[in-house]
């Protein structure tokens, strides 16, 4: 159970929002009267820890951050700071389709609006996919 988180004094670092934990879950299971016994264990996703629902959309954008672009057999909790607009892209996709349940995604429509809001842009077809978007635009 979570009792109390000790937060930082660090005055301009990460936020409440941006802090990152995992739950260890272990068991122990026995096969043929104790012949061979297995121990495992894995960790959680990451969890974000919030105290008011007004974090709650930053909560979400640094879980989704982290499950989008984590490498496989990385050490916990590091992710690149900037990813490829498309790749982006294909993240919000995935969690748009989870989010409504459904099997359509967003529309090129859809992601031409979100790519003008993103980078300021009034253009009718800003051409993104070189440009890439930072942990920091996409969290503002």
């Amino acid at each position: 159970s979570l009792k109390r988180i000790k937060r930082s004094d660090r005055r301009g670092a990460e936020s409440v929002t941006e802090e990152k934990f995992t739950i260890l879950f272990e068991s122990q299971f026995s096969v043929a009267g104790n012949e061979l016994v297995f121990q495992v264990k894995t960790l959680s996703l990451p969890v974000v820890v919030i105290v008011h629902g007004s974090q709650d959309n930053n909560a979400t954008a640094t879980v989704l951050w982290d499950n989008a672009f984590a490498e496989p057999g990385r050490v916990p909790f590091v992710v690149p700071d900037k990813v490829l607009w498309p790749q982006l892209c294909e993240a919000l996709n995935m969690k748009y389709k989870a989010e409504v349940q459904s099997k359509r995604g967003l529309s090129e429509e859809n992601l031409l609006f979100l790519a003008q809001k993103a980078f300021s842009s009034s253009s009718p077809e800003p051409d993104c996919r070189n440009t890439t978007m930072t942990w920091s635009q996409f969290n503002r």
